[in-house]
């Protein structure tokens, strides 16, 4: 089938393929207000938005086939956690059994804030950042959670992985099997 990302096609099912992101900023201290977005920061919702789309038919598919969407989970690492967690507040039918971003806080967070279904609110939702992550701090990560995200979003958490790095490996792997295990429903 045609790809929704455009040229080509894609899979069915298979990953789906993400484009690198130039000029990507996380917005957190001292960034500028949500009002004063750059076009690269348009452009990056945009794409955001188109792979959401895709990724939430995927999904809404999945909770079909589990009877039950406490049985299902969405994940991603650094942009893929940015899709991710915009797809499990603003696209799905319900809430799943929790959505978590590894490594990396939500690009521009008081955008995703404003947008987010109000039947969404209570999807739990963790951010995982490692303690050795130089592309995205853990502190940055916490402070987008703690000031951000956390007032529109009850359920949010943010997890330091010690000795973690901007990387998938059995540090991040093992705290994102945690998570798994204490929120999906089985």
């Amino acid at each position: 089938p045609p790809s929704p990302l455009g040229g080509g096609t894609s899979p069915s099912p298979g990953p789906l393929p993400l484009l690198p992101l130039a000029g990507v900023r996380p917005l957190g201290r001292g960034a500028p207000p949500a009002w004063e977005l750059l076009e690269d920061d348009i452009q990056l919702m945009q794409q955001i938005e188109e792979r959401a789309n895709y990724v939430g038919a995927v999904v809404e598919r999945e909770i079909s086939l589990a009877g039950n969407a406490s049985k299902v989970a969405i994940a991603g690492f650094s942009h893929g956690g940015v899709v991710a967690m915009y797809t499990a507040l603003t696209k799905l039918s319900q809430p799943l059994g929790c959505c978590v971003a590894v490594g990396g806080p939500p690009v521009l967070p008081q955008l995703l804030g404003r947008k987010i279904k109000p039947h969404l609110r209570d999807t739990p939702v963790h951010c995982l950042g490692g303690a050795a992550d130089a592309t995205f701090p853990a502190s940055d990560c916490k402070h987008v959670v703690d000031s951000v995200l956390s007032a529109a979003l009850p359920a949010a958490n943010f997890k330091e992985i010690p000795y973690g790095q901007h990387e998938v490996g059995g540090l991040e792997i093992g705290a994102l099997a945690e998570v798994f295990a204490d929120n999906v429903k089985l």
